[in-house]
């Protein structure tokens, strides 16, 4: 079996589960950055409205010589 494509489908599968949890403030949106051309998959949160801006990694996976590198999880310190 070809690795590849089964950890595509895993960390996606990951990312769309962890990005039903959702935040105290409705308006910070969660959004998937799935990058397939150069194995990068994120979850981030984001808020642009007012002066109080919102941009925060939640998790972060690369692939890298067929190997899964998580590169962020904070998801420790969701609130």
């Amino acid at each position: 079996m070809d690795k590849l494509p089964h950890y595509h489908t895993c960390i996606q599968t990951l990312l769309k589960q962890h990005s039903q949890f959702r935040t105290q403030d409705e308006a910070v949106e969660n959004e998937l950055v799935f990058d397939h051309d150069r194995d990068h998959y994120q979850l981030i949160r984001v808020d642009g409205q007012g002066l109080n801006r919102v941009y925060h990694t939640v998790l972060q996976f690369d692939i890298k010589d067929i190997k899964i590198w998580l590169q962020q999880n904070t998801t420790d310190i969701d609130d």
